[in-house]
């Protein structure tokens, strides 16, 4: 198995440092009391957070073993239950000198390396040339017969249908 370098992932030439984006909601100068919530469990938050520190360490996980799709960026609305995903690049004008030298040295080294080449492979269709068996896919129940099984269906507007009705029982 080849690994890749843990270097590029870890440096802020790949992926953005954080003077690059600092955090999207920052709170300062509040009295952390005034953020709880009649109610509302005290232990959600830490709870949340430990699910998508769990998911970060997959993520590293996958880097590391080389499978899957490493995410640059995970985050997670817990009002719409989403984790949006996207591919954050490092800022060329981020105020971080260190961060901008790694961006230089991160070009320097691609522009050195080769180029890999695309290989396009084409798909060509299976084919059977015999069929020693004589197995065929037919349907065993014809259009009609599946009309008058079938229990009433509702008028939908278009491009909307059901996906199963409930049988007439006779």
């Amino acid at each position: 198995m080849q690994h890749k370098s843990i270097q590029g992932c870890l440096t802020t030439s790949v992926s953005l440092s954080s003077q690059c984006a600092p955090p999207l909601v920052v709170a300062a100068n509040i009295d952390e009391k005034t953020l709880k919530r009649e109610g509302v469990c005290a232990a959600s938050l830490p709870t949340t957070m430990g699910v998508v520190a769990g998911i970060l360490v997959q993520n590293v996980l996958k880097f590391l073993l080389d499978f899957g799709t490493v995410s640059y960026y995970l985050g997670y609305n817990a009002m719409q239950d989403y984790f949006p995903t996207m591919a954050m690049k490092p800022n060329p004008s981020c105020d971080d000198k260190y961060c901008r030298r790694q961006q230089e040295a991160y070009k320097l080294r691609e522009a050195s390396e080769p180029k890999p080449e695309v290989v396009v492979v084409e798909e060509s269709p299976v084919v059977h040339e015999d069929n020693e068996w004589g197995i065929e896919l037919v349907s065993e129940v014809s259009e009609e017969e599946l009309k008058e099984a079938s229990g009433p269906v509702p008028e939908l507007p278009e491009g909307i249908t059901v996906a199963y009705t409930i049988p007439i029982t006779v």
